[in-house]
């Protein structure tokens, strides 16, 4: 039987590894029993971003949909 404090530990540790990029989100939203969007709801709660990526590749990203975008347009 686990306590609250517990299953409130063991939330904060799956969401730090959603964060750090060691659990998918469907990962870890299935480890805690939750559908993503109550997980969404619970890294909101812990301020932790649903964006999960390096600000590097978001840039990457970025530039490569305008390069697709030029060469669509040809």
């Amino acid at each position: 039987m686990t306590t609250e404090s517990e299953h409130e530990n063991y939330l904060l540790l799956t969401a730090k590894l959603f964060e750090s990029g060691a659990l998918s989100m469907s990962q870890a939203a299935k480890k805690c029993g939750y559908t993503i969007y109550e997980f969404i709801d619970l890294l909101y709660k812990y301020n932790i971003s649903v964006i999960n990526c390096p600000a590097s590749d978001l840039e990457s990203d970025v530039k490569n949909a305008r390069e697709s975008i030029r060469n669509f347009k040809q």
